[in-house]
């Protein structure tokens, strides 16, 4: 119902949204021809990039405006990890039986990482079954193995980063070099709180909007513990009412009112007077009002999970319902987290003073405007794909984190949404999109690529992420390097040559110019004139 009225708004106040974008214009051209034969003589040629990225309604725009058949798609089936979004491997998979005129070329060449690199990742993605079959070639030799690394837990994970990181500074890299890639944002929450403690500069693509702790699903169990040490803490009131099922501005007010005649060493106790509340809603005020004080002297850990267990699961309804949804995953997977965070402290008081203390150093990364760019990213998976680093971290290969647990699960999850795929096919079609996931983790990687597996997660022992020991099971291989062929013939030209140590452009020096130097287009460093060798 509240999916119509918003359709029914958008119609009555002339607004689109993004998918309306789409469907409306497929709608638009399905229904006029003659706009559509406008559109296909306007556009005689049509270039679709990143095609793996393509959803449905996209796919049949592409072919109405290039029904002429002059389309040429650039892809890559091996970095197909958006399906929430409509994303489907089979467009590129099915290309050539779709257009049967079309001729496919792969471009095997890689000239970003080195040998050692590709062939982790050529290991990797070659055990999946649906896809186009291609074996990188690196152009760069091998230099540094990737480096694995078992700690116990995501904290020691978190600290050996950091450590780690010091030393390649230290050794001539720059933060700006390294990013540091977590599959989902809890599983980034150590490294972020270590980073911060250790200030090491970083930009966290992925929380700028929130810290961990200020997550919607983690904030009430978070205020829940602020408000059993400090029953006056009138924020935390707020955020905890709705899991009393009490409207936050009706609940505020009547708090407020009750202030203002008599102030309660407990100010909830107000919302027990609110009009109309039934017995049983008096009675749940009064119950959690106990509960809080109950839990005032329990290690943060302990408090947590009876939170969860007497009502938060409930509010949340990821116990009563018989129904297993990905939504659910992803509240237990961030609550797991919240213990594993808490089991560090002994008191709620510790607890909530380090959530404060970091919450304070998060501020300050986003209030200073002008933080200095050399700085190490962090971000999730997703969020690299087309993006290129020196030194990667891939954290969290383990068995439910890459492959996450929503793909574990995912022949039973009915929030599991795989196109055209029988319920019994959707457990391998989603665990060949993780592990598409790790290889496009791995090659983001140019010259160094540390993974890690940290042995205790969440409160559980898991084990290393098949998409890594499978490979050890077998020798390892570095991808082949393209050499020139035999007969190539060598010629020396006139060309700009970036000055830059860590900078490889260079461009022919055109006819007639005379300058002295120019700007490299690559990093924006001076260009001189030189000599370059090139292969006919």
């Amino acid at each position: 119902s509240i999916l119509l009225k918003y359709e029914e708004w958008k119609r009555m106040n002339h607004k689109m949204d993004f998918d309306d974008i789409l469907t409306e214009a497929h709608e638009l051209l399905m229904m006029n021809p003659n706009l559509l034969q406008t559109l296909q003589h306007r556009f005689r040629y049509v270039m679709v990039d990143e095609f793996q990225d393509t959803n449905l309604v996209q796919y049949e725009l592409i072919k109405l405006i290039a029904a002429h058949g002059n389309l040429f798609v650039v892809g890559d089936d091996d970095q197909t990890i958006y399906s929430f979004n409509g994303a489907r491997n089979e467009f590129i998979l099915d290309f050539d039986e779709e257009f049967p005129d079309a001729k496919v070329v792969t471009l095997q060449e890689n000239y970003r990482s080195d040998a050692s690199i590709i062939g982790l990742g050529n290991e990797v993605i070659g055990r999946n079954g649906q896809r186009r079959d291609k074996t990188l070639i690196a152009t760069k030799p091998e230099a540094e193995k990737p480096l694995y690394s078992r700690p116990s837990t995501v904290d020691e994970e978190a600290q050996w980063i950091a450590e780690e990181i010091r030393r390649l500074v230290e050794s001539g890299y720059q933060y700006q070099d390294v990013t540091i890639l977590h599959r989902t944002m809890s599983s980034g929450r150590a490294v972020f709180e270590e980073l911060l403690l250790k200030e090491i500069p970083f930009t966290p693509y992925n929380q700028k909007d929130s810290l961990f702790y200020d997550n919607w699903m983690v904030k009430p169990v978070v205020d829940h513990l602020r408000l059993a040490i400090v029953p006056r803490n009138f924020s935390a009131m707020e955020s905890i009412l709705p899991t009393l099922f009490i409207n936050k501005e009706r609940g505020m007010t009547q708090i407020r009112q009750g202030e203002t005649k008599e102030q309660s060493p407990n100010p909830l106790l107000h919302v027990t007077k609110i009009p109309g509340l039934k017995p049983f809603q008096v009675k749940s005020i009064n119950d959690r009002i106990s509960f809080l004080k109950m839990i005032r002297d329990h290690a943060p850990q302990q408090a947590i999970k009876r939170i969860r267990r007497d009502f938060y699961h409930r509010y949340m309804d990821a116990k009563e319902s018989n129904i297993v949804t990905e939504q659910k995953e992803m509240i237990k997977e961030m609550l797991d987290e919240l213990e594993g965070s808490a089991k560090r402290f002994e008191t709620i008081a510790s607890f909530i003073a380090f959530i404060d203390e970091m919450k304070k150093k998060y501020e300050e990364v986003y209030s200073d405007q002008h933080r200095h760019s050399d700085s190490v990213s962090l971000m999730t998976i997703h969020r690299s794909k087309g993006l290129e680093f020196p030194v990667v971290f891939l954290i969290g290969a383990i068995e439910g984190n890459l492959p996450h647990s929503s793909a574990l699960k995912a022949d039973h999850l009915e929030d599991k949404v795989l196109k055209d795929v029988k319920k019994s096919e959707k457990l391998e079609k989603a665990i060949e999109e993780e592990r598409r996931l790790a290889y496009v983790a791995i090659t983001r990687a140019k010259e160094r690529l540390y993974i890690s597996s940290p042995a205790y997660y969440q409160g559980e022992t898991r084990p290393c992420s098949r998409f890594i020991s499978d490979i050890f099971k077998t020798e390892p291989v570095k991808a082949p390097v393209k050499k020139p062929k035999a007969d190539s013939v060598y010629i020396s030209i006139d060309a700009w040559i970036c000055t830059q140590p860590r900078c490889i452009a260079w461009q022919r020096i055109a006819p007639g110019e005379s300058a002295s130097t120019k700007e490299c287009p690559i990093c924006m460093g001076d260009m001189k004139p030189g000599r370059k060798e090139v292969t006919i």
